[in-house]
């Protein structure tokens, strides 16, 4: 988690340098990145079938290389359609491969009943991975190009997560039929069951919130904050998303999550306001943006894993975690790709930070009904 979401805010910090030293149009960088993610979402049933069948380790060795190699080629690009294949390769093939999908399974085999604490200090990895890449990458930039910038990411995966994934990741999961109070718990449910739609609209509205990384650098520049500070605030960001992760998972398995969720959607949505409010002479609105924001974030991105985990949980697990990353890759290439254009149109990111809004309590609400709903039954 690390490594791809230090992918993606090395991109946040990287596409603005791109579009002013190769005169790209920011809808056109956007696009190619939103591409991946649009494949990423489109092939996450296959995703989660061959986590099923391959094996967390199968899944993990091959999307880090082909992380590695798009990250390479984006570092080479002179034509917009190389980032296209770039991003295909690293936002939609390497992520499916050492992202959501595999991690839920790998953690749901692993952690037993305290899979709200694990999955929160796992996602520590997200944050931790923005906290220290933005600042970095930018620092590299100043000192080099965005181009030595990029590989020197790309030498990173391929140098850790790479033999990190051969060497830690499991194997497949036996495939043993369970037995709990004498109810079989080994079938998949049903895919087009209401309670897995209702997952699929929350994921949606939950990677339609992927502009925030996305765009947070690009829209603190606009605001007149300097580059390094931008950067270090995207940082700070993830930190307090680790932060989130780590309080969500624990107070979920306490407090339960209708409790966590509605804390969540208030430190989320007074973050977003703080950050379109913020400006040079309003630095402490910025602030509020990095604490309540992100703290909120990583308490929302738990809670919902937790949700659709435990509903779900069994050899099955793989498949429909894929099937419900349809929703969150589909969210995730509407969310960025929407705020481009919108930036284009009008001149600000602003209207997309705001959308996060309603779209979080969309979110939110999808995920209690569906676990009211699952208990009903």
């Amino acid at each position: 988690m690390f490594m791809l979401m230090g992918s993606r805010t090395a991109f946040a910090v990287l596409y603005p340098h791109m579009v002013t030293e190769e005169q790209w149009a920011v809808a056109d960088v956007t696009s190619a990145y939103s591409s991946g993610l649009l494949l990423y979402a489109l092939l996450a049933i296959p995703f989660g079938v061959g986590v099923d069948r391959l094996g967390c380790r199968t899944m993990m060795v091959a999307g880090s290389a082909l992380m590695a190699a798009g990250i390479a080629i984006s570092s080479q690009a002179t034509e917009i359609w190389h980032l296209y294949v770039a991003y295909v390769l690293t936002a939609g093939l390497g992520a499916g491969g050492i992202g959501f999908i595999t991690l839920i399974k790998m953690l749901s085999m692993r952690s037993g009943s305290r899979f709200a604490t694990a999955f929160g200090f796992a996602f520590m990895g997200q944050g931790l991975g923005s906290l220290l890449v933005s600042p970095s990458v930018q620092l590299i930039v100043e000192a080099h190009d965005w181009r030595v910038a990029t590989l020197i990411c790309a030498i990173a995966v391929a140098l850790v997560l790479l033999p990190m994934a051969w060497w830690l990741a499991p194997g497949p999961e036996p495939h043993v039929a369970v037995r709990k109070a004498g109810v079989q718990v080994d079938s998949a449910p049903g895919v087009l069951s209401l309670v897995c739609l209702i997952f699929l609209a929350a994921n949606f509205m939950f990677g339609f919130q992927m502009l925030v990384p996305t765009h947070q650098v690009a829209y603190m520049l606009d605001l007149d904050f300097s580059p390094t500070l931008s950067a270090s605030a995207a940082g700070g960001w993830g930190a307090m998303m680790s932060v989130g992760s780590v309080i969500g998972g624990w107070l979920v398995d306490r407090l339960g999550l209708v409790r966590v969720l509605i804390g969540s959607l208030v430190l989320f949505t007074l973050g977003t306001f703080g950050l379109v409010a913020s400006g040079p002479d309003t630095v402490w609105m910025l602030g509020l943006y990095v604490l309540a924001g992100g703290v909120g974030r990583g308490l929302l991105g738990v809670t919902l894993g937790a949700a659709q985990t435990t509903t779900f949980a069994g050899p099955h697990l793989g498949r429909m975690t894929g099937i419900l990353d349809v929703g969150f890759g589909s969210g995730a290439f509407i969310g960025p790709l929407g705020t481009a254009l919108a930036h284009d149109q009008f001149g600000t990111y602003a209207l997309g930070f705001l959308a996060t809004i309603p779209a979080s309590v969309i979110g939110a609400v999808s995920t209690v009904a569906a676990l009211r709903l699952r208990n009903r039954r």
